[in-house]
């Protein structure tokens, strides 16, 4: 795999322009990925998304 993209890291969260231009590519970004790993579980970014079974 040649690219890592996290959008935590890649998208500056207090800019509204910034996520505005990201959140638009994200749809292209999710369809060409290899796989996608999605923290659904957590509700902030912070918080942790591996949980018992």
């Amino acid at each position: 795999i040649r690219y890592i993209w996290i959008d935590a890291l890649c998208i500056i969260p207090n800019d509204a322009e910034e996520w505005d231009i990201e959140a638009k590519r994200m749809g292209v970004i999710y369809a060409n990925s290899y796989f996608t790993i999605a923290a659904t579980c957590a509700e902030q970014s912070g918080d942790g998304f591996l949980r018992p079974r």
